[in-house]
This record gives C-alpha cells, structure tokens and sequence, in this order.
C-alpha cells in the first residue's frame, strides 16, 4: 500500500521545511521529498504540497526572511530533476514527452472517474462520521471500525486553528492549516478510501492538541 510511505514522504518534507529555518540546507531534502510525494501516489498531490510550500515562503518574505526564500527557490529546480529522473527508465524504453503527458492525463482522469456518478464530498463522511459510501454490490453505507473521534475533534481544530490565527498572523499554524484542507478538497471530486485520510489526519492531530494546549493555558491562567 503507497498510503505509508506517500504520507511518511509528507510529513518527512515539511519536517525539513521546519528545520530550513535553522540551517538553510535543511531545505534541499525537504525538495527531494516533494519529489518523492509526486511520484509514489497522485502527482497532482506533490504539486500542490509544493504550492502550500511556495504560500510558506510568502509568509517568510513579509517577516524578511528574504535568504529562506532565496536558498529554498535555489533548491527547488532539484524536485524537477527527482520527479522526471523517476521516468528515466520510462524514457529509456521508447516513450517520448507525449506518452508522458498522456500518462499523466490518463492519471488524472482515473482518479477523477473510477465510479460515474459518485457524489462529490464523500470524504468529509469518512472523517466526520466514519462512514463510507460503497459502490460494489448496489452501494450503500458501511461504518468504519478505525473511526475514531478524534478525527471529528480534528476537523474543528482545523477551523478554529484557522480563525484563531489569521489575525494574529502564526504561518506555522496557518500552513498546517492549509495543508489538509487543499487535500480534502482535492479528495472530494473523486472517489475516496479511508486510507485516503493517512497524510491528514496527522497535521489535525496537530491542529487538537494545539488548541488543547491554548485551552488548558487559558485555563491556568
């Protein structure tokens, strides 16, 4: 299952991400696992880590943090190398640049009509609730014995996080919350898996504990 590594390559790149503001070379792994995301499951999910990324050193340009920025942009032409050096064999058997686009056109377009008519938002059923919409054997709904709560108490902490912080301006709270709302509406024009949820449910886990955190500071207080 890719689900493992896929999201051990997330969490991985924007541990890096993190670190780049310690020691700027931080950052080149944190490219070279962009690359790895792009190519162990849905490219368009690498790209748009890589987008949440770019919104990040925006971020870091208003507080002038301009040689974050600088060394990360420098480093980024290496997620390029890594993605495409992962077709070399591809290219090597005889496929040109419009087999390779029609690949990822092929992709793309599974991803998006694996079950014609399946209804769009299924995703937040899953997290919500734990119950999942099948398609096999006439349909129906089935409960899912690894929901838990929490995943629900997540969600909430995704928003108030969001809230709570935009005025205050926390980059770092407001990227992790970007990160699983891009995901979650990537995943809601397709037909979603629980498994779907593994590169989410870590940044809400996050997000709880954080404003479990403020609560029971508020609290002391």
């Amino acid at each position: 299952m890719l689900d493992l590594p896929f999201s051990l390559f997330i969490a991985l790149a924007f541990l890096f991400l993190a670190k780049g503001k310690e020691n700027y070379w931080f950052y080149l792994p944190a490219v070279i696992f962009l690359g790895a995301v792009a190519t162990t499951k849905f490219y368009l999910v690498g790209f748009a880590l890589t987008l949440v990324f770019l919104a990040y050193l925006l971020f870091l340009w208003v507080v002038f943090r301009y040689k974050d920025v600088f060394w990360f942009l420098l480093f980024l032409p290496v997620f390029l190398i890594f993605y495409f050096g992962n077709y070399l064999v591809y290219f090597l058997s005889g496929h040109n640049i419009l087999d390779f686009k029609y690949l990822h056109f092929w992709i793309r377009h599974f991803a998006r009509v694996q079950v014609e008519s399946y209804p769009k938002g299924e995703i937040f059923r899953i997290l919500l609730f734990g119950k999942w919409r099948t398609w096999w054997n006439g349909g129906g709904i089935i409960r899912l014995a690894s929901w838990r709560p929490w995943w629900f108490l997540g969600f909430l902490a995704l928003f108030t996080s969001f809230f709570s912080n935009f005025k205050k301006i926390n980059f770092d709270i407001l990227i992790l919350c970007l990160w699983p709302t891009l995901l979650l509406f990537m995943f809601s024009f397709g037909v979603p898996y629980p498994r779907y949820l593994l590169p989410i449910l870590p940044p809400l886990y996050i997000l709880l504990c954080y404003n479990l955190n403020k609560i029971y500071q508020r609290w002391q207080k």
